[in-house]
């Protein structure tokens, strides 16, 4: 999955992928998600302490933050 590929945080995979599933994104909404994790991972937010605010997966997918 390429946006599973994309996110810096790989905790919480299960819970992460039965929010995938429930997305179920298509093309264009894959691609803006990826696109906007990229944006994020070039943030200060982000990269402050070495990541240590990046959301877990299952987070930023449930409350749909891209």
């Amino acid at each position: 999955m390429a946006w599973w590929r994309a996110y810096p945080r790989k905790d919480g995979k299960f819970a992460a992928l039965k929010a995938w599933k429930k997305l179920s994104p298509d093309k264009v909404l894959l691609d803006a998600m990826v696109q906007k994790v990229a944006e994020f991972k070039r943030s200060d937010g982000w990269r402050k302490d070495g990541g240590k605010f990046v959301p877990m997966a299952p987070t930023w997918l449930n409350q749909r933050r891209w």
